[in-house]
């Protein structure tokens, strides 16, 4: 994992809610693949992630957050 996606994962709950996290990051925090997480979106069991160019895919911090206290 790239040092930057550690450091997002590291202080998650310090990130603003406003904060965007990768595919990696998610998956790591949810201890599942990457895949697991695209299946997850699928069957609505995540929020949509954000597309932010051809091959940038993030998810809102905050939106994570909502599903976490569910």
């Amino acid at each position: 994992m790239p040092a930057a996606h550690a450091a997002a994962l590291r202080d998650f709950d310090h990130l603003p809610d406003s904060a965007e996290v990768p595919v990696r990051v998610v998956a790591a925090r949810f201890s599942v693949h990457p895949m697991t997480v695209w299946k997850w979106v699928k069957a609505g069991k995540l929020p949509q992630p954000v597309r932010r160019g051809p091959q940038t895919v993030r998810w809102n911090v905050g939106l994570l957050r909502q599903h976490l206290g569910q």
